[in-house]
């Protein structure tokens, strides 16, 4: 467990002890909408922790913080407003009737509001980071292509071609798409046919040059489906 988690525990039990201490501590009528009010919000306060703790279960770097901060913050933020109407209602039904069901209603809605809200920004945040997941994966093809072509640098006797390739590589539009598939296939071919040319001493000039042209016309297919 991590020092951020700890220190939500703590924070969390102690405002459990403190409101705990203060409902029995302070002598009042304790009516049953007083008693509806004090587990709504002992309710919200372990919705809260289990909220905040969720938020930053995989927080072991920045961008997961960051994503999971609309999450954190919706729940401390229904913690905080439930709190407040407990309160309210437990002060009120000190020397005033209040219907029970007001504060059951309010409570569930408070509630229902919580829920929604959480299944829809974790929802949300998912789909972020499948986006990024999947614009991750997009991008090896072109990658992992220029790094065989780096690789081959310092093997070739025509170092200024494979350097200029290589340049047109990392130029090149990272994300790939339906459309590109194909002409990437061909071209990851072209490259392995070059590695192995190379590898033997052989002639590479025309390599380079088909594997450049196939290259321009990927970045036009690109261009086109954006």
């Amino acid at each position: 467990m991590n020092r951020e988690k700890k220190t939500l525990i703590v924070i969390y039990a102690v405002s459990v002890a403190v409101f705990l201490t203060i409902f029995f501590a302070i002598p009042f009528d304790k009516i049953a909408t007083s008693w509806v009010a004090f587990s709504f919000a002992i309710l919200s306060l372990v919705i809260g922790l289990c909220v905040s703790l969720y938020a930053i279960k995989d927080g072991k770097n920045l961008k997961s913080k960051v994503y999971g901060f609309p999450m954190f913050r919706l729940g401390n933020y229904y913690t905080i407003a439930q709190i407040i109407v407990s309160i309210v209602f437990i002060v009120i039904a000190s020397f005033a009737e209040v219907p029970t069901w007001i504060s059951i209603v309010t409570g569930v809605i408070l509630l229902g509001i919580i829920i929604v809200g959480i299944v829809a920004v974790d929802n949300s945040r998912e789909y972020i980071i499948q986006q990024e997941s999947n614009d991750k994966i997009k991008t090896y093809a072109i990658e992992d292509l220029r790094i065989i072509i780096e690789s081959l640098i310092n093997k070739s006797s025509d170092k200024k071609s494979i350097e200029k390739l290589a340049e047109d590589f990392k130029y090149s539009d990272p994300i790939s798409n339906e459309k590109t598939y194909e002409i990437e296939s061909l071209i990851a071919s072209k490259v392995l046919d070059l590695e192995k040319v190379i590898n033997e001493n052989g002639d590479s000039s025309s390599l380079i040059n088909e594997i450049s042209q196939l290259l321009k016309r990927r970045n036009i297919i690109c261009k086109e489906t954006k």
